[in-house]
Order: C-alpha cells, then structure tokens, then sequence
C-alpha cells in the first residue's frame, strides 16, 4: 500500500503467484521530480520497481530490475536528476541508477562493496554515500560510489547506521554497545550522553543536526546538535 495524494493505493504484488506469493522484502521508496517510485525485493531473488510518473496513477504491473541473492534491508536515495538503489547480497552490494524524467533504470556491473550484516543506508542530494555494518567483522563502510569502501571500526551495536551530509562532511551514527549513540565523520567515534533503544533517525535543517530514536521506556526522544556536540536526549514535546 502507498499513500498516493490523500488516498491509500494498493500496488499488489510483483511476485506472479505460486510458493513465492508472498515472499519480499520491506518496500523502499523514493520521490524525485514528482515522480514516486517504490522498490521491493521479488521472490525470484531480485528488486521490483513500480513508477508513478505524477505521484497520482501508476502503471499496470511491476518493472523487474533483475539481480539475485538479495536480502532484505535495500535502500534508496534521491539524487538531484535521479536515484539510486542499492541492494544486499550475501556476497556484497548490488547498485542502480536512473538519471532523467523517462531514463532507463541502469544496473552498475562495476559495483564493489564488501557483504553486509544487515542493512543499508543511503544518502543523495547533491552528495551520494551508502554505509552499513560489514559481515564477519566488526567495521562500517562508508561507500562512494566511484571511489573505494572506506572502513570505520565500529564501537560494537546493532542496526543500521544513520546518515547527514553538514556541508562536504558525512556524519555516521550507530548505536554502539552501551545502548547509546556514536558519532564519526571518518575518524575516532564520540559517544553522545545517554541510551537509546534502537538506531537513531537522522534530520538536518539548516546545516544543523537533529537526532530521533526511541528510549528504554518507549518514549520518542530527541537530541539536537550543539556547536560541535549534542544536547542530552529529551522526550519530544517535553
């Protein structure tokens, strides 16, 4: 289901019936240029795509983007005329691109990444960058596509890293294995005050850092940058 103008649409399945009805991934999607799209992983092994060209009605079935091996966790991102998908494999990273209003979506053979633990996390605008925890060790690559996987030591933890571009800069957050949040932007880790139960969801606006996740009661809460630290986590609205 998505919600389309102010209306629920049902986009149904790509999967053609049979044992793998019901076997995909958790939908990702992207808006760009008033374009909706909206990316799951197939029972055939791969990533579907279905497109709304004016974010309203879509076409009749799904577009099969191929690729194989992929597991669940994909992630997208917007780019100024464009996106990109990344997928992963028990092997390493799958990687499409689509540039212009009807461009084709393209898959990159070239594409190399070391095989994740679980998943991605994308980040466009006028910058692109992919991070995730690297299988069988205890490191995040930070990838730009073009250029080589950089690889942080990890400060232990679970989930998925959070991203925020300040400037030319790439801030990466974890939860880290005191159940609190670290920073890097591509050297020693900082460990922000407090505990958190999940890994944060990451905003900016106006170059300014703001940082969302759960805490240990349940309650959502938030921490916001302070010069070049962050102000102790708070209940939203408190």
């Amino acid at each position: 289901m998505v919600l389309s103008g102010t209306s629920w649409v049902n986009l149904g399945n790509p999967n053609s019936g049979g044992a793998r009805e019901f076997d995909g991934g958790a939908p990702v999607a992207v808006a760009v240029n008033g374009q909706l799209s909206v990316f799951v992983r197939n029972g055939g092994g791969g990533v579907s795509l279905r497109t709304s060209l004016d974010g309203r009605t879509w076409p009749a079935g799904w577009a099969d983007l191929g690729g194989s091996d992929v597991q669940d966790g994909i992630a997208v991102a917007a780019v100024r005329d464009g996106w990109d998908l990344f997928a992963p494999t028990r092997q390493g990273v799958l990687h499409w691109s689509r540039r212009g209003f009807r461009g084709p979506a393209r898959p990159d053979p070239d594409f190399r990444a070391p095989a994740p633990s679980g998943p991605l996390t994308a980040i466009g605008g006028d910058q692109l960058a992919l991070a995730y925890r690297v299988a069988d060790s205890a490191n995040v690559a930070v990838v730009r596509p073009g250029s080589a996987p950089s690889l942080l030591p990890a400060p232990g933890g679970l989930g998925a890293p959070g991203l925020a571009w300040t400037g030319d800069r790439l801030a990466v957050f974890v939860r880290d294995r005191s159940a609190g949040v670290s920073v890097s932007t591509g050297g020693a880790w900082t460990p922000l005050p407090g505990q958190v139960a999940e890994s944060p969801a990451v905003s900016v606006r106006d170059n300014k850092i703001t940082l969302f996740a759960l805490g240990m009661d349940g309650r959502l809460l938030t921490s916001a940058q302070n010069g070049a630290a962050f102000r102790p986590w708070t209940p939203l609205g408190g």
